[in-house]
């Protein structure tokens, strides 16, 4: 809903039942410089405000979920002195929660069911089903227990969970 904006001569590939939240005065920017390869998977929803720009590789894979105002970078924009830019391809697997303003810097991979606590920022790779704060992002807990469970329906005593909030459907 709402406008995008799009900008770039690079490739862009988006999956199907994907939802992007965009309004006029906190638009979503999606800029894919020529050569750049943008690939969102499915049932993937990205929120108002968010910015990606991608002059490499950015992948963003299928039941991620993106929240407000976050930035997703594959480069570095410009280098320092007379040392070209820096890029590097940002990968989210599966089932990755951004919160809002979460900031991705380029050469950064999340593993596939980690959640990323509003305002971090991940400038390095973090391994599947973790729970990350800070600046710079941490690892503050393994949500692999909590993945398994929520996945059987069942809590460690036996009796009916919810599902953990990267496991669970979302709309905008």
């Amino acid at each position: 809903k709402g406008p995008v904006f799009l900008g770039g001569n690079g490739s862009i590939d988006i999956g199907n039942n994907v939802s992007i939240r965009s309004r006029r005065f906190n638009m979503v920017e999606i800029s894919v410089k020529p050569g750049g390869q943008l690939q969102i998977g499915d049932n993937v929803a990205i929120n108002q405000g968010t910015r990606i720009a991608c002059s490499s590789n950015v992948q963003i894979g299928s039941g991620c979920m993106i929240g407000d105002e976050c930035v997703i970078l594959d480069n570095d924009y410009h280098g320092l002195g007379a040392q070209p830019a820096k890029a590097g391809p940002v990968r989210l697997e599966r089932n990755v929660w951004l919160a809002t303003r979460v900031i991705v810097l380029r050469g950064v991979t999340i593993g596939e069911g980690s959640v990323i606590s509003a305002g971090s920022v991940v400038a390095h790779p973090i391994a599947p089903y973790s729970l990350v704060a800070g600046v710079p992002a941490r690892v503050i807990k393994s949500l692999k227990e909590t993945a398994v469970l929520a996945g059987s329906g069942t809590s460690k005593s036996g009796s009916s969970s919810h599902p953990a909030p990267h496991t669970s459907s979302w709309s905008g």
